[in-house]
């Protein structure tokens, strides 16, 4: 089924240049997540008319490890912000996206050109990646500049020796893009946007960078707010065809300011009126500068926190802090502020968000914004109104598992202890259930007022039960909105729940191998399994036999596969097949790293009766296999290019789909075992799984969510 694709080489070496250099006591410069992923050396990618599956969308903002990661433009309804290594356009009316691929690791930063023609991005360094064929020897940043008119890739350019890039922005008259690198080795680059040609580079720059504004007035000219009091001001002198230096001059600070802080960083600047800035400062200070002597004249507090986004237009101002205080001030008329008259200013209106400003566009009228914070969130705020809407929101921490609800939702459970509930259609979340434990697993239970004498369980509707890494399993009612149960089966970290249907049980597995039988409607353990003890449970799944009248069971870990049979009217539960796979000592640290995955085959119109238990896991060889627990024989293997960190079978049974530590969500012909890799992922995939009618296929990845069209 899938054929006529092409295999993609990439070169990746590790770099430990980057791990010694103290970050600056800001919120300005990002710790780069950590990944245990790396990427794929080989991948075969398909035709774009013969993709097995197609991107549709994205659930998700990466507020935490980013900064400057949105574009909003409300005159030309313009949005466009990241997640992960994906650049997501949207459109705010019909909620259509399109989804910009080709950094392979997290976007830090996006800038506009002011005339709308072209974007650019750029993804910090992890992995140094060969893309062109050109020796690399030092670490690089990447920078993707967009053609805005048809959302393409127009070029490629590096930051050279730099671990991650905190401020890209384009010049006033879009003429240079800039960008400067974080801490770990200041350096700054000029291009010029003509044909993107370097124009100046300097490698060991003497200050760290927090903010940068190019002047709106002279517009080969910009600000720099530095760590360690310092502030710049630096002019392009342009000598010739594709040469300019940078001349850099830093402002004096006053005493009256240096005898209140002896210690602070700039970290945000904006202009005002012509020859005017505005500067401020890990102190929450805000001063006003004069450029035509580079003097300052005059400051306030103006928060009690770290100020990292200021915005001016006449007579207001709007300051962003690391505690999440957006606030909206009068500052009066420039005669005022000559005068220094403090007293001038005024907060008209002031609005605390979830987290850190990350950040922020306006209108240019300062009335409504959207802002993006360190909670992953991207917010709506309008002055007028005093008012802030979510828009966008995902989970903190990495995603353990997500499933389909009717086919109109997506629950998830994350490492950050929440639970959410997702609407396919506009990506909106609907419902949050909040733990302070990490949320492992999770199982879907349709109630349809039969089975059940708890009078806590609804007669109809969702039920989903959720098991935390502490031991305790937690029951949610998805339409009444509330936790209906709570038990504490184990202890330690439930790893795998399956409901058995036909009955008022669940089956749950934990992290040391116990394996737990537990009645809902008395929320007791009425049985525990030990015969895969001191190896986590990986996967559980049941399955009801209509022709035996029995439910059937199968548990992994990496000790291997067991099969149970449950005669439930008889109180009958016995094993009646094991699987384990041959390891020599050379596979041994693969085995520990890769799970091991057992799920039966779904039931279809031809074929009711289930028989076949389809499995992957470590071994001597990358497989996936078809066996028959009935007959107990080995029906068919699959081979595989990379091992799976899970796997879900689609219930149309035409495709299998998997996700790998080298971040490739796979496509497997179900029937004949070609396959397609989407490298679209930043980090490990580490969820999937398919709508009922097989129409949709969702994956995760740390904390973004893909929904993908399935086209076969």
């Amino acid at each position: 089924m899938f054929s006529d694709g092409k295999i993609i080489e990439l070169e990746t070496k590790s770099s430990e240049k980057f791990l010694t250099h103290l970050k600056p006591n800001n919120s300005k410069h990002l710790v780069s997540r950590s990944k245990n992923s790396f990427l794929a050396k080989k991948r075969f990618t398909a035709p774009d008319n013969k993709c097995g599956i197609r991107l549709d969308s994205i659930i998700g903002y990466n507020g935490k490890f980013s900064a400057e990661n949105l574009i909003w433009n409300s005159d030309n309804e313009f949005f466009a912000s990241s997640i992960g290594s994906t650049l997501c356009v949207e459109d705010l009316k019909t909620g259509q996206q399109k989804i910009l691929t080709s950094h392979h690791e997290d976007i830090t930063c996006v800038a506009m050109k002011t005339d709308m023609t072209q974007m650019a991005s750029v993804s910090s360094y992890l992995l140094n990646i060969c893309l062109s064929g050109e020796e690399n020897l030092l670490p690089k940043c990447q920078i993707v500049i967009w053609d805005c008119a048809n959302l393409s890739k127009a070029t490629n350019l590096f930051h050279k020796n730099a671990s991650s890039v905190t401020c890209l922005k384009f010049s006033t008259d879009d003429r240079f893009l800039i960008s400067c690198a974080d801490y770990k080795c200041p350096s700054l680059l000029i291009w010029s946007t003509h044909d993107y040609s370097e124009l100046v580079y300097i490698q060991n720059f003497n200050y760290i960078i927090n903010d940068l504004v190019w002047n709106p007035y002279k517009c080969n000219e910009l600000i720099i707010g530095s760590c360690n009091k310092a502030l710049l001001k630096c002019s392009i002198e342009e000598k010739g065809y594709k040469k300019a230096c940078l001349s850099v001059t830093e402002f004096d600070i006053p005493h009256a300011i240096t005898d209140l802080y002896s210690i602070f960083d700039f970290t945000a600047v904006t202009f005002g009126a012509e020859n005017w800035i505005f500067a401020a400062t890990t102190t929450g200070l805000v001063t006003v500068w004069n450029l035509k002597n580079n003097s300052c004249f005059l400051n306030w507090k103006a928060d009690s926190s770290e100020i990292d986004y200021l915005v001016n237009c006449k007579q207001k101002l709007i300051t962003g802090s690391n505690k999440g205080n957006l606030k909206f001030w009068n500052i009066g008329s420039y005669e005022e502020i000559k005068k220094d008259k403090k007293e001038s200013f005024v907060i008209e209106n002031e609005i605390h968000l979830n987290g850190s400003i990350k950040s922020c566009n306006f209108d240019s009228s300062l009335e409504i914004g959207i802002i993006g914070t360190s909670k992953n969130t991207l917010w709506y705020v309008n002055w007028k109104e005093e008012s802030s809407v979510r828009i966008v929101s995902t989970h903190s921490s990495k995603i353990n598992q997500l499933m389909c609800i009717e086919d109109k939702y997506i629950s998830s459970v994350s490492d950050d202890g929440c639970l959410n509930l997702w609407s396919i259609k506009d990506r909106e979340r609907l419902i949050q259930f909040e733990v302070k434990v990490a949320a492992l697993c999770q199982i879907l239970v349709r109630l349809d007022g039969k089975g059940f004498r708890n009078k806590n369980i609804p007669d109809k509707g969702n039920m989903v039960i959720v098991g935390y890494a502490d031991g305790s399993i937690r029951l949610y009612s998805i339409e009444e909105k509330n936790i209906i149960s709570k038990f504490k089966p184990f202890a330690r970290s439930v790893t795998s729940i399956t409901f058995c249907e036909g009955t008022n049980n669940i089956l749950a597995g934990s992290s040391d191998g116990l394996m737990a039988v537990i009645d809902l409607n008395e929320g007791m353990t009425t049985r525990i399994l030990e015969e895969h003890k001191g190896s986590s449970i990986t996967s559980l799944d049941s399955i009801y036999s209509d022709e035996k009248k029995m439910n059937f069971w199968c548990a992994s870990s990496h000790n291997g596969i067991s099969i149970w049979s449950c005669k439930w009217s008889e109180n009958v539960i016995q094993m009646v097949d094991w699987l384990s796979f041959p390891v020599n000592d050379t596979d041994i640290e693969i085995s520990k790293n890769s799970p091991t995955l057992a799920f039966f085959e779904p039931k279809s119109s031809q074929k009711s009766q289930i028989d076949t238990l389809i499995y992957t896991g470590h071994g001597l060889k990358k497989n996936v296999l078809f066996y028959d627990f009935i007959k107990k024989e080995l029906v068919r293997k699959m081979e595989m290019s990379e091992s799976a960190e899970c796997l879900a079978i689609s219930p149309r049974q035409n495709i299998l789909a998997f996700g790998t530590k080298t971040r490739l969500l796979q496509i497997k012909d179900y029937n004949h075992g070609t396959f397609q890799d989407f490298a679209q992922h930043s980090d490990t995939v580490s969820s999937v799984c398919f709508s009922s009618d097989g129409k949709k296929l969702f994956s995760s990845s740390f904390n973004e969510i893909f929904i993908w069209n399935v086209n076969v």
